[in-house]
C-alpha cells in the first residue's frame, strides 16, 4: 500500500461528495473530517482553543425574571473604537416585576470588555445632582442607571421598578446597565434572523430596525452610555413603516435602505451632514434612489466595497458606480446589476477589501469583491466544498475574528 504524506490542509473539511474528485486540486489538501481544530494561514492545524465562561446573559440573571422562550437569549453587537477600546455589546430582554404590582419585560444593553461583564461599585443617589442619561446611583440597596437627561429630584423606585420612568433597575452585583428600546422578544418576532442593523462612527453606533425608529447609541464615559434619537431633515423615517432596515457609510454619506413603504429604496444624506436627506441641487447634497430590476426585491444590506456603495437585496446584488470618478452625486447614480443571487437577512462581514454575506435562503456563504480582470464585481460560493456542514440548515449568526487565524465562526439554527 502506497503511502502519502499531507504537507497541507489548506482545503479543510471536504463534502463526502467530492472524496473522489482527485481531478480538483481543492480536493487533495482537504480532509474527511477537522473537528476541533482550525486551518492555519499557511495550511496546518491546530487544536480549536476552549471558551472561557464570562457570565450569565441579562435574561438568565438571578436578579430577575426571564422573559418566556426568549430567556436568556441575546443579540451581541462589536463596537470598536480604537485596537485598545472595544466593547462586546449584549442586546436582550428582562422582565421587572415585584409580587404587589404587574410586571413589564423591558430591553437591556450590558457591556463586556476584556473578557468580562463592565461592572464596578456606584455611588449613593444625591438629590441635589442632576444626572444625565446612563449615569448611575445607588439607592435603598439597589443600582440605577438614568432613562433621561436633566433627571433631578426624582427619586428611584424600589417597589413598582416597571412604573419609573427615570431610572433603569441594574442588577444587583454592580453590572452595568442600560434601558434599550430593542428587547429581544420584540426583534425576533417574524425570523431568527431579522435583527437589528447597524454602523459605528467613532464613538456611535446607529442602529436600525423596520418597526423601530432609527437611533444612536453613544459612549459619554466608561460607565455613561446612552440612547438618542435621530432627527433627519427631508422628512424622512418619521413614522411606523417608514423606519430604514439597514445602515452603513459610503463617500462620506450615511445610508440607509427598505423601509415597509419603500422596500427598494436606498437613501444617502448630504455629504458630511448624516441627518440631512433635504433634496437640493450640488454634487453634496442628498440622494435617494429606487431600485428598478427584474423583479421587486427588497434591499437587504447596504455596504461599502473597494470604494463604491454596495447593494444586496433578496434577489440580487448591484453596484453604485456614481460618475466617472466613481463619486455619487444626485445627477449621477448609474446602478449597475453584478449578479442574481440575492441575500439573506444576517448583517454581512466586512474582511480585508471584501464582504461576506449568506445568500437568500440562508445556506450558502459567499464573498463579494472586485476583479481586476473582468471589471466588476463576482462571488464566489465559499461553502461548496464543504456543503454538507450547511445543506437543510439556516446560518443565523456569525462573527470574524481576524487574529490569529482570520476565522469565521457561524451558528447554525440548530
Amino acid at each position: 500500500m502506497a503511502n502519502y504524506i499531507d504537507r497541507t490542509f489548506a482545503g479543510g473539511e471536504m463534502s463526502p461528495a467530492v472524496t473522489a474528485r482527485h481531478d480538483i486540486a481543492k480536493q487533495r489538501t482537504g480532509v474527511k473530517t477537522l473537528r476541533n481544530f482550525y486551518v492555519q494561514r499557511f495550511g496546518g492545524v491546530q487544536n480549536r482553543a476552549g471558551f472561557q465562561y464570562g457570565g450569565m446573559s441579562g435574561g438568565e440573571d438571578d436578579s430577575v425574571d426571564t422573559v418566556g422562550e426568549f430567556a436568556g437569549q441575546s443579540i451581541l453587537i462589536p463596537w470598536v473604537f480604537s485596537s485598545s477600546l472595544t466593547y462586546v455589546l449584549e442586546f436582550g430582554s428582562k422582565t421587572l416585576s415585584h409580587s404587589s404590582f404587574p410586571s413589564s419585560t423591558v430591553g437591556y444593553v450590558r457591556f463586556w470588555t476584556n473578557g468580562a461583564r463592565l461592572s464596578t461599585t456606584y455611588s449613593a443617589y444625591n438629590a441635589g445632582t442632576t444626572y444625565s442619561k446612563g449615569q448611575t446611583c445607588v439607592y435603598s440597596g439597589n443600582n440605577y442607571s438614568s432613562l433621561v437627561d436633566s433627571n433631578l429630584g426624582n427619586t428611584p423606585e424600589t417597589v413598582d421598578f416597571s412604573a419609573d420612568t427615570y431610572w433603569h433597575l441594574m442588577p444587583s452585583d454592580g453590572t452595568y446597565e442600560i434601558r434599550s428600546p430593542y428587547a429581544y422578544n420584540l426583534l425576533y418576532t417574524d425570523s431568527p434572523n431579522d435583527g437589528l442593523s447597524y454602523a459605528q462612527s467613532a464613538s456611535v453606533l446607529t442602529l436600525v430596525h423596520p418597526d423601530f425608529p432609527p437611533k444612536d447609541l453613544s459612549r459619554v464615559d466608561t460607565y455613561e452610555w446612552k440612547f438618542d434619537d435621530i432627527s433627519f431633515l427631508g422628512g424622512v423615517f418619521g413614522s411606523t413603516d417608514n423606519y430604514p432596515s439597514t445602515v452603513t457609510y459610503s463617500q462620506q454619506r450615511k445610508v440607509y435602505g427598505n423601509s415597509n413603504n419603500d422596500p427598494e429604496n436606498v437613501w444617502m444624506s448630504e455629504v458630511s451632514v448624516f441627518n440631512d436627506f433635504a433634496l437640493a441641487s450640488g454634487d453634496s447634497e442628498p440622494v435617494i434612489f429606487t431600485i428598478n430590476g427584474r423583479q421587486v426585491n427588497q434591499v437587504k444590506h447596504v455596504a461599502e466595497v473597494a470604494g463604491k456603495l454596495v447593494v444586496l437585496t433578496e434577489g440580487a446584488e448591484w453596484t453604485v458606480e456614481g460618475n466617472s470618478s466613481n463619486i455619487v452625486t444626485p445627477t449621477a447614480i448609474n446602478l449597475r446589476q453584478q449578479g442574481y443571487r440575492g441575500s439573506n437577512n444576517l448583517q454581512p462581514l466586512y474582511i480585508g477589501n471584501t464582504i461576506l454575506y449568506v445568500q437568500a435562503r440562508g445556506s450558502v456563504i459567499r464573498d463579494f469583491n472586485y476583479d481586476f480582470g473582468s471589471d466588476g464585481y463576482k462571488g464566489n460560493d465559499l461553502t461548496l466544498f464543504a456543503n454538507h456542514l450547511f445543506d437543510g440548515y439556516t446560518i443565523v449568526d456569525w462573527a470574524y475574528a481576524q487574529i490569529p487565524h482570520c476565522v469565521v465562526g457561524v451558528v447554525r439554527g440548530d
